[in-house]
């Protein structure tokens, strides 16, 4: 929380590696916090993460160039597990849980 309220955002996202999963699929732990609690979910920090770690290149982020590679990002979240996919053009689709509305809901 103290990186957080740092970076003066209103959410920051944290990632662990979690390691390559089969299919060029990788795998991290994503959260997201906010100064001064954890967010169950945050798409654009999703899209920001996934979009860091395909641009990463041979960094210290990503020293065997390992997540440039990588078709798919799996996150495991409070949310559930989100993924990231890599289309054509460089284009990023996200993958969110669906969650259907009950009977009370607002809009």
């Amino acid at each position: 929380k103290n990186v957080a309220a740092q970076m003066n955002l209103s959410e920051t996202a944290f990632l662990r590696d979690l390691g390559s999963a089969e299919g060029g699929v990788h795998r991290f732990e994503l959260r997201w916090l906010a100064p001064t609690s954890e967010v169950n979910l945050c798409g654009h920090a999703t899209l920001a993460s996934a979009g860091a770690l395909w641009a990463g290149g041979l960094t210290n982020l990503d020293p065997t160039g390992a997540y440039a590679k990588a078709s798919t990002f799996e996150f495991e979240t409070r949310s559930g597990l989100l993924r990231a996919y890599r289309r054509d053009g460089g284009n990023t689709e996200l993958d969110f849980p669906l969650i259907p509305s009950t009977e009370g809901d607002q809009a």
